[in-house]
C-alpha cells in the first residue's frame, strides 16, 4: 500500500469512529493527529452493539484477518444476526492500542480545546486553532466527535435535536455483595428480555462469557416528569413494578450496586438530522469532512449507529487513497472529493437512519414492526460498496424471514438483523469497489 504522495489528516475526536479512522487512514500511508477534548479515557457508555456490516468495515479499516472471533472474544456473539455486543470501553481499548502502536504515523492529543479552523480558500492546508495557541495544521480535517460536534457548530450546521427522551447506561460485576445477581450470568445475552415500564424501558446484557460476571444496562425513558440531574431509573420503573414480581428485587440490585454518577445523571437522547435531498451530502466543505454520530446519530435500535460510522470510516479511506493528490493539491479539489464522499453515503445512510427511528420509536408501542428481506439482505450484501440505495425492484428469492417483535407482548426483541447468516469475506486492501 506504499503511496508516491504523502498526506496528513487532522481527526477530531478519539472515539470509536475517530480512532478508526485514524487508524486505516495510517495504512495509506498518511500521518495523522488525533485531536480529542476530554483529559483521559474514562469509561463512556455500556453497550454497543456492532453488526455484521460494521465489523466487515473495521476489518478492512484495521487489516485483522481473524476479527471475527477477536470480537467474540471481546464480547458476545448475537448468533441470529452475526453481529456482536460489546462495552464501549472494550472496543475502545482494543482500538486504542493500535492506533498507540504507531507513534511515527498517528499522534494522539489529549486536553485539546479547539477555538476555530482557519480554511482559507488559496492554501494548501486547514488550520485548527487550539486552546494555549497551539496549531494544528492538515490537508483534510476528519470530524468524528459525536453528536454534540464542536466542529458542526464551527461550521454554521444545525445542532442536534432531542428525541424527547432520556439514556442512562450503567454496569455492575456481580460479586458476593449481589447474590440475587448472580442468576443472569447463566440466563443468556439478554437475562430480562428487554422489559417496559411505561414510557421507560430497559435492557440488561450478560458479558460474562466474555468479562467475567461483568453485566451492562441500557435505560431509557420519555417520561415527562424526568429531572435530568437527579432521576434514577429506579424512580421510574419502581411506581410502576410489583413487589412479587421476580424481577423487582433484581433490578432494585442492579441499580444499587452500579456506580452512583451513571444512575443519577441521563443523557438526553439526541440524533441528528439527515438532509432529505441528494446532492450536497451533509454539511462538510471545504477541508472538512464529518462522519459517524456528527454527521448521521440516529436511534439506538440494531448496533446500525456504530456500523454505519465504520462504513463511513472505511468509504472515506477509499475515497483519499483514489484521490490523494486531489485533496493534497487545492481546497476546492478537497471539497470536491469529500463532497462525492458524502452524497455517495447519503442514500445509505439516509434509509438505515429512518428504519432505525421506526424501529426505535416502536419499541415504545404495543405495535409490532416487520421488515422485510430486501432490507435485511440489503444491509450486507450491499458491502464491499456501502453506498448504494435499496433498489425498489429488489426481487431476490428469500430462504427465509425477518420476523417481527412486539417488546410489551413477548418480553423480548428479535431484530431485523436476526437472519443475516452470511459468511465473512477478508478484505485486506482499500480497493475502490
Amino acid at each position: 500500500m506504499a503511496q508516491t504522495q504523502k498526506m496528513h489528516v487532522v481527526v477530531i475526536g478519539a472515539g470509536p469512529a475517530g480512532l478508526a479512522v485514524a487508524l486505516g487512514l495510517s495504512r495509506l500511508g498518511c500521518t495523522v493527529d488525533v485531536l480529542e477534548k476530554h483529559v483521559d479515557f474514562s469509561v463512556r457508555g455500556s453497550t454497543l452493539g456492532l453488526a455484521k456490516n460494521g465489523s466487515k468495515a473495521l476489518r478492512e479499516l484495521t487489516n485483522v484477518d481473524d476479527l471475527q472471533n477477536t470480537l467474540l472474544e471481546m464480547g458476545i456473539s448475537m448468533e441470529r444476526s452475526g453481529g456482536s455486543m460489546l462495552t464501549w470501553s472494550t472496543l475502545h481499548d482494543w482500538l486504542l492500542e493500535r492506533v498507540r502502536a504507531q507513534p511515527d504515523r498517528i499522534t494522539l492529543h489529549m486536553n485539546t480545546k479547539i477555538v476555530s479552523l482557519d480554511d482559507v480558500t488559496d492554501e494548501c492546508s486547514i488550520k485548527v486553532r487550539c486552546e494555549g495557541d497551539v496549531v494544528y495544521e492538515g490537508q483534510l480535517l476528519v470530524a468524528a466527535d459525536g453528536v454534540n460536534s464542536q466542529i458542526r457548530s464551527l461550521l454554521g450546521l444545525d445542532p442536534a435535536i432531542w428525541t424527547g427522551k432520556y439514556v442512562w447506561r450503567g454496569g455492575v460485576v456481580v460479586d458476593d455483595k449481589s447474590p440475587e445477581l448472580e442468576a443472569l450470568l447463566d440466563k443468556g445475552v439478554v437475562p430480562l428480555g428487554f422489559k417496559a415500564f411505561g414510557p421507560t424501558l430497559i435492557a440488561v446484557f450478560n458479558h460474562h462469557t466474555s468479562l467475567p460476571r461483568k453485566l451492562t444496562w441500557v435505560v431509557t425513558s420519555g417520561d415527562p416528569n424526568i429531572q435530568q440531574k437527579t432521576t434514577t431509573p429506579w424512580d421510574l420503573i419502581k411506581p410502576l413494578s410489583n413487589e412479587e414480581d421476580e424481577h423487582f428485587v433484581v433490578l432494585k440490585k442492579l441499580f444499587e450496586h452500579s456506580a452512583p454518577q451513571e444512575c443519577a445523571g441521563s443523557n438526553k437522547l439526541s440524533t441528528m438530522e439527515i438532509p432529505s435531498e441528494d446532492g450536497s451530502g451533509w454539511g462538510g466543505r471545504g477541508r472538512v469532512t464529518i462522519i459517524g454520530d456528527a454527521a448521521h446519530a440516529m436511534r439506538p435500535a440494531s448496533g446500525q449507529g456504530t456500523s454505519l460510522a465504520f462504513e463511513d470510516c472505511l468509504i472515506l479511506c477509499r475515497k483519499v487513497k483514489g484521490h490523494m493528490e486531489e485533496i493534497s493539491k487545492s481546497r476546492k479539489g478537497c471539497e470536491h472529493v469529500m463532497q462525492e464522499f458524502e452524497n455517495e453515503r447519503l442514500p445509505r445512510v439516509r434509509k438505515i437512519w429512518d428504519t432505525e427511528k421506526k424501529v426505535s420509536e416502536a419499541s415504545y408501542t404495543s405495535k409490532p414492526i416487520t421488515l422485510s428481506d430486501d432490507y435485511t439482505e440489503w444491509i450486507v450484501l450491499d458491502y464491499p460498496q456501502l453506498c448504494t440505495p435499496l433498489p425498489v425492484d429488489y426481487t431476490r428469492e428469500r430462504t427465509y424471514r425477518a420476523r417481527s417483535y412486539d417488546v410489551r407482548r413477548t418480553g423480548t426483541r428479535t431484530g431485523f438483523l436476526q437472519a443475516l447468516f452470511l459468511e465473512n469475506t477478508c478484505i485486506t486492501s482499500f480497493d475502490e469497489h
